[in-house]
């Protein structure tokens, strides 16, 4: 689905994506902690959800056998106390 930038803002077509899927979200980039960045990422349906409170990070996502055949999603939950490094490397993983 293709929705021209210069017609809707990235908050309608999030509103139009969470009548497809219940699991949507937005990125936005941003230049320092006062100005709005020139890119907004848009999506839904994601392969793999990763959230971290306190330096409890917990993945859900496909897992594969041997094969690379996608088996049932797994969750698991780390704590460390570098979240960043450990989801770098958990996104170098599926690259």
């Amino acid at each position: 689905m293709e929705i021209m930038a210069d017609i809707r803002t990235p908050i309608e077509v999030l509103k139009i994506l969470k009548s497809v899927s219940g699991h949507c979200f937005l990125l936005e980039s941003v230049l320092d902690s006062e100005k709005w960045g020139r890119y907004s990422f848009l999506g839904f349906e994601p392969k793999m959800k990763i959230t971290c409170t306190d330096g409890c990070v917990r993945i859900e996502g496909p897992r594969s056998d041997e094969l690379g055949i996608e088996e049932q999603p797994v969750c698991r939950e780390v704590v460390t106390a570098e979240p960043a490094k450990y989801i770098r490397e958990i996104l170098d993983e599926h690259r």
